[in-house]
C-alpha cells in the first residue's frame, strides 16, 4: 500500500498506483504496469547492491562503513525502451524520479 506522504518535508497526493515486491517482475508485469500507470518497486537488503570482485565465491565481504549503504533500499523498475529495462536504486535520501512519477497528473 502506498502512503499519501512520500516525503516528510513535502507531502504530495499520489496520482498513480504502485506495487511493492521483494522479488523481481516478469516482462508481462512491466508491460501491464507501463500501460496502466503503475509504479513497480522492488524492496531488498541494501547489502545486495554492493558489488565487488572476488575469487572466493563462497563468502560475501562485509560492507565498508564508508559506503553508507542503508539496511534496505528500493529499486524503481520500468521499461526504458523496447527490449530494455531501467532499474533505479532508491535510497532514503533520494527519490530518483519515483516521487515525480507517482505525483504526476
Amino acid at each position: 500500500m502506498c502512503k499519501s506522504s512520500p516525503t516528510r518535508n513535502a507531502p504530495r497526493v499520489l496520482r498513480r498506483r504502485c506495487c511493492f515486491r521483494q522479488n523481481g517482475f516478469q516482462r508481462g508485469a512491466l508491460e501491464y504496469a507501463a500501460n496502466h500507470g503503475i509504479a513497480l518497486v522492488r524492496v531488498l537488503e541494501g547489502k545486495l547492491t554492493w558489488e565487488t570482485r572476488s575469487i572466493d565465491f563462497g563468502s560475501r565481504p562485509e560492507l565498508p562503513p564508508w559506503a553508507g549503504i542503508p539496511p534496505f533500499v528500493a529499486q524503481y523498475i520500468r521499461n526504458a525502451e523496447p527490449g530494455r529495462i531501467l532499474i533505479t536504486t532508491i535510497r532514503p535520501d533520494t527519490s530518483d524520479g519515483l516521487i515525480d512519477f507517482l505525483t504526476a497528473r
